[in-house]
């Protein structure tokens, strides 16, 4: 709650507390607690999205890492996605539509490359 006086100077009172010209914010144990705990949990769900992420970028390979993975030749692995061995989520394109720049998802890649080989065996 605020007042002025006749000689312009604001009177400001808080919590039965009474400033001149300045507002000072009052905070309780309780409110202080509560501001602790919440920067806490903001730090640690912070660490955990920055961990997701960079677990996330390293799921996503290059071309040369995928063939170098599979020991296939980029040729080869031009084959398997034209033929739809290797399809949907595995891949994605982050360059243009001009010049592609492939990404393959290392885990459903080779999910997906994998299930090929033990189809084919049977």
């Amino acid at each position: 709650m605020a007042y002025s006086t006749n000689n312009g100077c604001h009177i400001y009172m808080f919590s039965g507390m009474i400033f001149k010209d300045k507002v000072y914010k009052i905070m309780t144990p309780d409110i202080q607690f509560l501001h602790h705990r919440l920067d806490s949990i903001e730090q640690k769900l912070t660490q955990v999205l920055l961990a997701i992420e960079e677990t996330e970028t390293e799921q996503w390979i290059t071309t040369a890492k995928a063939c170098q993975l599979m020991s296939i030749s980029d040729r080869h692995l031009t084959r398997l996605i034209a033929s739809g061995v290797i399809h949907g989520p595995a891949i994605k394109n982050v360059g243009t539509a001009k010049r592609p720049r492939y990404r393959y998802h290392r885990t459903k890649m080779m999910n997906q490359w994998l299930k090929r080989v033990s189809s084919t065996a049977s």
